[in-house]
């Protein structure tokens, strides 16, 4: 029953390499906090190529002139560019890979996993196994050519001719093989503990730390009730009907070092009239991270535009909105993200795709740690 069950999990750990060796899936040890809850430090992910993705899985990628990858969760795109994002980080990842570059989906997910494997292939740990896996390959086969040697002995015990000692060439062929493979993994062996016990257990090692700034932008609209919405508010990034609502209200979510927030709107029209228009602010916050309403009257930028377009005799639609949060914070940075939209007279509208809600202003520094020391 034993040696059913050695047979059977050999099969399986043989099954297992060929598919991590053909690339059809991978082992990836999850480093960092941006995946928590889901995963922690230290577990163990296997991932695994698919046809395609869709939106809510987790999956791998490789991150460009890096050669780590990072496992987060599809959250939009498409599959010329999946947008991901680590379901603990602030803002999006800055790279849109293909679906085809993917590494693959995860597939299984092993609590604390990859911490067992990093010290399974931790130099001390390898050089015992290869140490102790070789000599007793080697116990085997010397075993195995005493037995052909006595089975030998007990069929020319009536010969008078003296026995000569054995060489590598007078062995069986079988034999002859794996003897010489022991002898060469038995080196390897040696070799193998010679570095991982010469060197030290630890080693410095980069890692890379993602810090920035992030502001969320919504805008919502009250609209009654009309077949134009399913509900009686209108809600970003679908478009405002002036017929129902000529009133926006703006909010900004900010994430960051405290400062002061000051919120202006520039609004332009196409022959080249323009005007800023202050909204809010200054205002002081303490906290790492702030959040603001602003509302925007339609009908008064509108008629802002149409005063200027009787005396310039240009055109005053459509009107680009840009509405601009500035945050200035404790330690001088400056930072200025816009919400981008487009006033007809029939509907006020996002400029651009849902992702440009999101701005986010990263800085990755690298930190040097102590590790394991590993053996490639």
């Amino acid at each position: 029953m034993r040696g059913v069950l050695l047979m059977v999990l050999a099969v399986l750990a043989a099954a297992a390499g060929l598919v991590l060796v053909s690339g059809q899936a991978a082992v990836v040890i999850t480093h960092g906090v941006s995946m928590n809850p889901v995963y922690y430090q230290g577990d163990l992910v296997i991932v695994a190529r698919a046809s395609s993705y869709s939106v809510g899985e987790i999956a791998a990628y490789n991150l460009p002139g890096k050669g780590e990858v990072a496992l987060h969760r599809i959250i939009g795109g498409n599959a010329n560019a999946l947008i991901f994002k680590g379901d603990n980080n602030q803002s999006i990842d800055p790279t849109k890979p293909r679906g085809d570059e993917l590494v693959g989906r995860a597939v299984l997910h092993i609590p604390q996993g990859g911490l067992w494997l990093e010290n399974l292939t931790s130099p001390p740990v390898l050089g015992l196994l290869a140490f102790g896996l070789l000599a007793g390959g080697s116990a085997a086969a010397t075993t195995r050519h005493r037995r052909k040697r006595r089975r030998a002995a007990v069929s020319r015990h009536l010969s008078t001719r003296p026995a000569e000692p054995p060489t590598l060439g007078s062995l069986p062929s079988s034999l002859r093989i794996s003897t010489t493979l022991t002898a060469a993994f038995a080196l390897m062996g040696i070799a193998i503990g010679v570095l991982a016990w010469s060197g030290p257990l630890q080693e410095p090692s980069t890692s890379h730390i993602t810090t920035g700034t992030r502001m969320d932008f919504s805008y919502t609209a009250d609209v009654g009730q009309s077949p134009a919405y399913d509900g009686t508010v209108a809600k970003s990034p679908d478009p405002v009907f002036r017929k129902l609502a000529n009133t926006v209200d703006i909010h900004f979510a900010y994430h960051g070092e405290p400062g002061t927030v000051t919120v202006r709107a520039d609004v332009s029209a196409p022959g080249g009239w323009h005007s800023s228009i202050p909204l809010a602010g200054p205002e002081t916050f303490t906290g790492p991270g702030y959040e603001g309403e602003i509302t925007l009257d339609l009908k008064a930028l509108d008629a802002k535009a149409q005063a200027a377009s009787a005396i310039t005799g240009l055109p005053a639609a459509p009107l680009a909105i840009v509405v601009t949060p500035q945050v200035k914070t404790s330690t001088g940075a400056d930072f200025q993200p816009s919400l981008r939209l487009n006033l007809t007279a029939l509907q006020l509208a996002l400029t651009g795709s849902p992702e440009s809600l999101t701005v986010a202003n990263n800085t990755t520094t690298d930190q040097t740690v102590i590790a394991p020391r590993m053996l490639g």
